[in-house]
């Protein structure tokens, strides 16, 4: 396992984010799960230089430096299909990229977008809102660019839209 300091800016990055928060339990369980994936992480049989940790009790990232060599399509496949057994496992989904995470007093939560929209329409969520970009690359991204004000994001343009009435059905039901 790599430490954070020690991955570069261009260090790759994937988000993974659960339908729901973990328990104290399970946040440690997982953080051993994924530190045990990391250090046996190859691709093309040569060691990932990795991390894995989990944020929020919600979100696992997935860090890896690829300076020396990219992270071949199986060692991808082999993350993914990680992060597939650990939602079975945990019966979280962690692939549902229509679910939309927001802080709230200082806590992570996440609605589909349904709920998302109804919290937009309502005023309980607003333009200042703190949302999370998921769609960050890089670790310079997920530093500057994960955790973003509502009106800076992707999901602002499609409300904006939504609020002139151009792209209602987005988000279809």
């Amino acid at each position: 396992m790599t430490a954070y300091q020690d991955l570069p800016a261009d260090a790759k990055v994937w988000i993974y984010q659960a339908d729901r928060a973990f328990t104290d339990y399970e946040a440690i369980t997982i953080q051993r799960k994924l530190d045990a994936f990391v250090a046996d992480w190859t691709s093309h049989k040569k060691d990932v230089k990795a991390l894995g940790q989990l944020y929020y009790n919600r979100f696992i990232v997935l860090m890896a430096d690829e300076r020396s060599f990219r992270v071949s399509g199986c060692a991808i496949d082999s993350s993914v299909a990680f992060i597939k057994e650990l939602g079975q496992t945990l019966e979280v989904d962690f692939l549902n990229r229509f679910n939309i995470a927001y802080i709230q007093d200082d806590k992570a939560y996440v609605a589909d977008k349904q709920q998302f929209r109804e919290l937009f329409e309502q005023g309980k969520i607003d333009e200042n809102t703190i949302v999370f970009n998921n769609l960050a690359q890089t670790k310079e991204e997920f530093e500057n660019n994960w955790q973003i004000p509502l009106k800076e994001s992707w999901q602002m343009k499609v409300f904006a839209a939504l609020q002139e009435n151009q792209v209602y059905n987005y988000f279809p039901n």
